[in-house]
């Protein structure tokens, strides 16, 4: 399907990838649990929601503790 418009491709289909998601980007968080790096959207201090498994290695994405909508718990880091 092409899309022929004067307004940019990113306002267009920003909208579309905030729905499927159902959250802002600036909402979530990047934390790596036992070595998988994941976007997290936080519900609590040391918890929160996966969004998104982000890692090279095509294992940690069948692992089903880490799958998408699972809670995990992680260590809070400040940095200053």
């Amino acid at each position: 399907m092409l899309y022929y418009s004067i307004i940019p491709g990113e306002v267009i289909f920003n909208e579309e990838d905030e729905e499927v998601v159902g959250t802002k980007e600036t909402d979530l968080i990047e934390v790596e649990v036992n070595g998988i790096t994941m976007l997290v959207k936080q519900t609590e201090v040391d918890a929160g929601e996966i969004v998104k498994v982000i890692s090279s290695n095509p294992k940690d994405y069948l692992n089903l503790n880490y799958q998408p909508g699972n809670v995990v718990q992680f260590t809070p880091e400040f940095s200053m």
